[in-house]
């Protein structure tokens, strides 16, 4: 059995595609279009959950954007977060000081995704992205892969 210690640490990622603006240094989230913003506000968001609902986060978490599952970007159906942690040779990454992090990747799924993952687990959605070519490069208007 792994240790609990080895579950204490987490970073959250994007893949974001080489198109994506994230803003000049120096801008304020209100200088940034929402169409750039939202994998920050989103990064924020789950960084901060943990915390704010004392609870944790761990690969195959879901969450949607709201009770309703609304678009993070309009004509976009990705209205729901997957947690997904990388591969084993990538996390745990080990610090110099021999701390474990894991590292989960934010991808951004559409409501019949997550009620899929819901109903069938996570490995069964994974295998759908597989079967379906999903890059971890986020695409907000890729089709459902259910």
């Amino acid at each position: 059995m792994e240790n609990a210690d080895d579950w204490k640490h987490a970073e959250l990622v994007m893949f974001m595609p080489s198109s994506w603006n994230p803003g000049e240094v120096l801008d304020t989230s209100s200088d940034i279009p929402h169409k750039d913003y939202w994998a920050i506000q989103t990064i924020k968001f789950f960084a901060r959950f943990p915390h704010d609902y004392k609870t944790w986060l761990c690969s195959g978490h879901t969450i949607p954007n709201g009770p309703n599952y609304e678009p993070f970007l309009e004509g976009s159906e990705m209205g729901g977060i997957v947690l997904m942690e990388l591969d084993e040779k990538s996390s745990p990454m080990v610090s110099e000081n021999g701390t474990k992090v894991r590292l989960f990747a934010v991808v951004p799924v559409t409501r019949a995704e997550t009620e899929f993952k819901l109903e069938h687990g996570m490995q069964a959605l994974v295998e759908k992205f597989i079967e379906n070519e999903v890059s971890m490069t986020i695409d907000m208007y890729r089709k459902s892969v259910v």
